[in-house]
């Protein structure tokens, strides 16, 4: 059985490194987030594969940006790969 394609390496290639630009996220149930990606998750150590994103809303970019690294993991929201329908500059 082939492998079904994963999209999340296209995704961090193009949207990942987006300081000063925002993303709209819509996911599949047609939620539409506008922020940006701050960070990533491999379902371990040999996957190329990312299967969750750390997704911080345009609101809350400031308060990301002052945080502390520990403060900074409780801030924004998960988002799993095979929940986004799409991505794109806002």
């Amino acid at each position: 059985m082939a492998k079904k394609k994963d999209y999340s390496r296209e995704i961090y290639l193009k949207y990942f490194n987006t300081e000063g630009k925002f993303i709209k996220v819509t996911l599949k149930n047609n939620k539409v987030l506008e922020g940006i990606f701050v960070g990533f998750f491999h379902p371990d150590d040999k996957s190329e594969y990312i299967f969750k994103w750390h997704f911080m809303m345009k609101e809350e970019i400031k308060e990301f940006n002052r945080a502390g690294a520990e403060e900074k993991e409780e801030l924004g929201q998960m988002i799993l790969q095979k929940d986004i329908k799409s991505v794109a500059f806002s």
